[in-house]
């Protein structure tokens, strides 16, 4: 008899989410999003509302703005587990309201060029990117070393495919496994009580913004007061109230405060809180599985260096080395799986807007890719192996584009999206 999920401490409570005398979160879900009914919820939609005519949020307040109603922005918040677990702020705009399109690929921009410039070693999911990114290139380096001589036999190399694709698979190896130990401590220490992240500015006439900037009339209701009039309001980011651990924090020379962190960091989650949260948290256990799945593939990896691979004998080769190569590459497609269906609002229906999205379905592949090669190491033609060697380039190809929108991702801390439906 299967354990239904229990309200716990541990589960997400926006109560807890910051507001100041202009802006906070409405206290009821707009939307919720449970792809699975038996685990917890994945995603949910919370309205933002400020006070008409109110200070900005940078500014000071006065008791009046405190007694002033808060009513919608046209805005709303979107916590989702995955987003959480990377420190991301996540807000989406309707079609009307969204920044112009240029706008929103500078900021894609401006996100891949902080890739190239910014070493984040304080963000837990900045390394997780960083390892399974070079983790992938050498896999695809030792997929190609190891291609070419059977491709094309009859030419000269400089190296050896027992080496060279040898050496770069187990180190590609080594950086896929800690890559998976810190996958399970980013899940085990994703934000619980739930973090906005944005501030909202009134823009007055002639004033100079650079941040995303809608304008939508009032509607403070005072009808004479609405009508005809109205304001341009600009989100922007508001780091000094983020309360994740992605945050670098203790700067001395931080122009902002940095508030201390929710919740202590820890390694592993005590019995209690794996027993009644965190096994009903499908971003855990797709994080889990990966890290299940890159240790026993890094047997495969070790067992690929020169002077092991070999001195292997058959049995070893068939009991050994391609049945870790087999069973972690089926712990990876189940944990690409599982993060699939985490980024979609239903476990039917595709999120190609979610760059989490499209970083599962590359996993996926990837991972398909490298059980298909485990497979054809129990064949025996020629066709087998070169195929083999090839599948190894693609599959890795797929990790490393997997790897690279988790860079983005790991970077982006402030993504805007547009909801097309409003």
């Amino acid at each position: 008899m299967s354990q239904k999920p229990q309200t716990t401490t541990k589960d997400l409570h926006m109560e807890q989410l910051q507001s100041s005398s202009s802006i906070e979160i409405a206290q009821n879900a707009h939307k919720q999003f449970q792809p699975l009914s038996f685990l917890h919820p994945t995603g949910k939609r919370y309205d933002v509302l400020h006070a008409p005519g109110g200070k900005s949020d940078a500014g000071l307040s006065t008791d009046e703005d405190d007694e002033k109603v808060k009513v919608p922005t046209g805005a709303q918040m979107e916590w989702r587990s995955r987003d959480n677990r990377k420190g991301r702020h996540v807000l989406v705009l309707s079609r009307s309201e969204a920044p112009a399109r240029i706008v929103r690929a500078k900021k894609v921009l401006s996100a891949i060029w902080r890739m190239c410039t910014v070493m984040a070693w304080w963000d837990v999911s900045w390394w997780i990117a960083i390892n399974f990114t070079f983790g992938s290139c050498l896999f695809l380096m030792s997929g190609v070393f190891y291609w070419m001589p059977t491709a094309y036999p009859d030419r000269h190399y400089t190296f050896s495919a027992l080496v060279a694709g040898g050496v770069t698979s187990a180190i590609g190896g080594t950086l896929f496994a800690v890559g998976g130990v810190l996958l399970v401590v980013e899940a085990v220490n994703a934000e619980q009580s739930g973090c906005f992240g944005w501030a909202l500015e009134h823009m007055g006439n002639g004033s100079k913004a650079s941040g995303l900037e809608t304008e939508r009339s009032s509607s403070s209701g005072d009808d004479e007061k609405a009508v005809g009039v109205s304001q341009v309001v600009r989100f922007r980011p508001k780091m000094e109230h983020c309360r994740h651990h992605h945050q670098r924090r203790n700067q001395p020379n931080a122009e902002i405060p940095q508030p201390t962190a929710a919740q202590p960091w820890i390694w592993w989650p005590s019995h209690h809180e794996l027993k009644t949260h965190y096994i009903f948290e499908i971003g855990f256990l797709a994080n889990f599985i990966m890290f299940i799945g890159a240790t026993i593939f890094w047997v495969t990896s070790i067992l690929s260096l020169p002077g092991v691979f070999n001195n292997m004998s058959q049995g070893v080769l068939w009991g050994v080395y391609y049945v870790t190569y087999l069973v972690g590459s089926i712990f990876f497609v189940v944990s690409s799986a599982l993060y699939i269906i985490e980024a979609q609002t239903k476990w039917y229906l595709p999120a190609p807007s979610n760059v989490g999205w499209w970083i599962a379905i590359f996993n996926m592949l990837g991972s398909i890719g490298w059980l298909f090669a485990a497979c054809l190491g129990y064949c025996t033609d020629s066709w087998c192996a070169y195929q083999a060697d090839l599948t190894l380039i693609w599959a890795s190809a797929a990790f490393l584009i997997a790897s690279a929108l988790l860079w983005y991702e790991a970077i982006e801390k402030y993504p805007v999206r547009v909801d097309k439906k409003q």
